[in-house]
């Protein structure tokens, strides 16, 4: 089997694996590997029957060149996140050999999928026109009050700006994180099959349901919705050295509201 790597700015999705070509001239020598179409399609069928998934090649291209003839094997990138095995065992490239991988390397590959962060993914076929013109406008507040040296700037921002400079927008993108915070109700579906809600619950002294409540995008406005359905009681306490009672809320607000953002995170 003769092996070499093609020009790496013409390839940039696929390896290949041929077969009648001399390794180091690149020179066409004609092969007699499967010499029988029929024999080229079963390997398809045969290597998807001991890799990982059932993998296989793409394509098998058989090319009758003047000097001979050539078989190429059109190998896919293996799926990112999940190691591929063959007959059991997984392999690697160690410079010009094949070496087994070894555990550490196995669970980097796997780790490859856990890296990727869902909420910075853009949907393409969402615009701004899907987000909630109050959100962003509460997203604004919020905004110019966490910065207000920046506030008198973050005026003259048109939207588009302004959620890019938030990076809730990729160039203008609308990232599933815009959707969540700012998406309208009906936007929901960019993300599935994800949920945007927030559910409410409130149970009695026995435990049993009394009420409940979903609320939906966007969540940058839900969190306030749901926060006014909370029972927030009041406590009296005595301190030492004084009979004037204190009175202190059972949650601040501030407790409450970090709450939900984990929440939605989760």
């Amino acid at each position: 089997m003769n092996t070499f790597s093609l020009n790496k700015k013409r390839v940039t999705r696929t390896a290949w694996i041929v077969f009648g070509v001399e390794d180091k001239k690149h020179e066409v020598v004609g092969s007699k590997y499967r010499t029988e179409r029929k024999d080229l399609d079963h390997l398809k069928g045969e290597i998807a029957a001991k890799t990982t998934n059932g993998i296989t090649f793409i394509e098998i291209h058989e090319v009758n060149h003047p000097d001979g003839r050539v078989v190429l094997l059109e190998i896919p990138p293996a799926p990112k996140g999940i190691p591929v095995a063959f007959e059991g065992h997984y392999y690697g490239r160690n410079g010009a050999e094949l070496a087994p991988l070894n555990i550490e390397e196995i669970e980097r590959i796997r780790f490859q999928l856990v890296r990727e962060d869902w909420s910075a993914c853009v949907v393409p076929e969402a615009t701004i026109t899907d987000l909630d013109e109050v959100a962003i406008k509460q997203a604004r507040t919020n905004y110019k009050g966490k910065f207000p040296e920046k506030a008198v700037e973050a005026d003259e921002w048109d939207d588009i700006t302004f959620l890019n400079k938030t990076r809730l927008t990729i160039k203008g993108q609308i990232t599933r994180t815009a959707i969540l915070l700012l998406g309208k109700e009906e936007s929901e579906h960019f993300i599935n099959p994800a949920e945007g809600k927030i559910r409410w619950l409130l149970k009695d002294a026995n435990g049993y349901d009394k009420d409940y409540a979903i609320i939906g995008l966007p969540l940058l406005l839900a969190v306030d919705k749901v926060y006014l359905r909370i029972r927030n009681l009041k406590y009296r306490y005595i301190q030492d050295g004084t009979l004037f009672p204190e009175e202190v809320n059972q949650y601040e607000r501030i407790i409450n509201k970090n709450l939900f953002l984990i929440a939605v995170i989760q």
